[in-house]
C-alpha cells in the first residue's frame, strides 16, 4: 500500500525515547520493553493496544506517539485495531509539521471519502473531516506552499471535501 508507506516515510524523523518513559505502577517492564525491541513495522495491535490507552499520560512522550503513529494508523485503516477512537491519532496527523504530513492528510481524505466504505475506520475518519479541521489545514497548506504536485493533493483534497460534504 503506498499510501502507508509515504505515511511512514512523512513520521520517520519523529524518534522515540530510548528508553521510553513509564509509569512503573501502571505499565509492566515486559509490556515497555516489547516497545523498544520490536520494530515498528512488526507491532501487533495487541502490542500498542495498552499504549494507545496510556500514550502520553502514563506512557511516553508527544515524540514516542508521533513514532508509533504511522503504525497505529495503519492497524486502524486495517480494522486490525478499532477497539476504540481514531480520532486523537488522527489529531497528531494534522498538526505534524512538514510538507510530507499534510500531503498524507490530504491523501488520506481522498482515500476515505472516495471509498464508499462503511467501516468503523472510514466512519471516524468521515467524522474528524465534518469538524472542518482537516479543511482548514489543507487551505492554509495550499496557500503556503511552493510546491505544484503537493498544491495538487490539497486542492484535489478540498474539491473532494466540499462535493462529499456540502453537495449542490
Amino acid at each position: 500500500m503506498q499510501a502507508v508507506e509515504e505515511l511512514y516515510v512523512a513520521f520517520a524523523p519523529n524518534r522515540r525515547g530510548q528508553p521510553i518513559s513509564y509509569c512503573g505502577h501502571c505499565i509492566s517492564d515486559e509490556e515497555a520493553s516489547v516497545l523498544q525491541r520490536t520494530p515498528l513495522r512488526e507491532l501487533t495491535a495487541g502490542d500498542l493496544e495498552r499504549y494507545t490507552f496510556k500514550a502520553m499520560g502514563t506512557w511516553g512522550e508527544e515524540a514516542d506517539l508521533r513514532h508509533f503513529l504511522p503504525r497505529i494508523l495503519e492497524l486502524f485503516a486495517t480494522g486490525e485495531q478499532n477497539d476504540h477512537s481514531v480520532i486523537a491519532y488522527l489529531e497528531i496527523l494534522a498538526g505534524q509539521q512538514g510538507e510530507p504530513a499534510m500531503v498524507q492528510m490530504a491523501k488520506l481524505v481522498d482515500a476515505v471519502l472516495l471509498s464508499g466504505l462503511d467501516d468503523f475506520f472510514h466512519r471516524e475518519v468521515d467524522g474528524w473531516i465534518r469538524t472542518g479541521l482537516p479543511g482548514l489545514k489543507l487551505e492554509a497548506a495550499l496557500a503556503a506552499t511552493a510546491d505544484a504536485d503537493a498544491a495538487g493533493w490539497y486542492g484535489q483534497a478540498l474539491e473532494i471535501i466540499a462535493a462529499y460534504h456540502h453537495p449542490g
